[in-house]
């Protein structure tokens, strides 16, 4: 049973990699190009220009989904070796099967 605040720390990354999936910092494109965690921050934080599927305010959080990209791999729920055969959002939220959230909404990382 993993400790609460491993449960907390894998809700809010969760919480921050829907985030970033719904507002167009995490796409099917970025998830192919990200084969290791380092790059996949990487390529989430060069979404710098608002666009048609990106907008202003999400822009503003592509580094605290990065943040919550590097907490999973910390928490051990990405790896390089998992990432390098992902090639859909489907497969990064895959990745974090299992985590509750059912303690309530829970903020994007700081």
């Amino acid at each position: 049973m993993p400790y609460t605040d491993q449960i907390q720390s894998g809700a809010k990354v969760m919480q921050s990699i829907n985030y970033g999936i719904a507002n167009g910092l995490i796409t099917n494109t970025i998830v192919a190009a990200g084969d290791t965690v380092a790059l996949l921050i990487s390529v989430v934080e060069a979404n710098s220009s608002p666009t048609s599927s990106i907008p202003a305010e999400a822009v503003n959080n592509r580094f605290r989904v990065s943040r919550a990209i590097q907490l999973g791999a910390d928490l051990g729920y990405f790896t390089n070796a998992l990432l390098a055969s992902l090639t859909t959002t489907a497969g990064l939220q895959a990745l974090l099967t299992g985590i509750s959230t059912t303690q309530g909404p829970i903020l994007l990382l700081e």
